[in-house]
């Protein structure tokens, strides 16, 4: 018996979470908490840019945060079943870009380079997802 009432246990919560009627609002929810994420991680990379921080705890927390960042939009885009959407491929780009010049950046150990690259490509990224990129996202999730 005790199989069959965790078998129902399961189905209950794939039902809950599996794409349904509910499931553009909680899409929308976490497009809603990501807008708020990007917007932190825009003022951490600022912060960033002006910090001696040696221990690099900061970059971590950056580097971490921006990862959750692209798993959240990735995973939201998959269960939406989004199609081709220029705008959001040019800012994943231009993620990646910015991911890999300041990865380059800190292993030489250029601070200046480290820096231009938080200043000049990741904080106007992020600032893109605030603006219109995750917006454009939420607006999608309607169609």
């Amino acid at each position: 018996m005790g199989q069959i009432e965790t078998e129902t246990k399961t189905e209950k919560m794939n039902q809950d979470i599996l794409p349904g009627a509910g499931f553009k609002e909680l899409a929308e929810e976490t497009l809603q908490i990501l807008l708020q994420f990007s917007q932190e991680l825009s003022k951490m990379a600022t912060d960033l840019a002006k910090s001696t921080d040696e221990e690099n705890v900061a970059f971590d927390k950056l580097v971490d945060g921006l990862q959750t960042l692209t798993d959240g939009i990735k995973t939201v885009k998959t269960y939406l079943d989004l199609g081709p959407m220029a705008h959001i491929e040019s800012l994943e780009q231009g993620m990646e870009l910015a991911l890999t010049e300041l990865l380059t950046a800190y292993q030489a150990g250029d601070s200046q380079k480290f820096n231009d690259t938080l200043t000049q490509l990741l904080v106007p990224n992020l600032d893109g997802w605030t603006c219109t990129g995750i917006p454009a996202l939420i607006r999608s999730r309607d169609c």
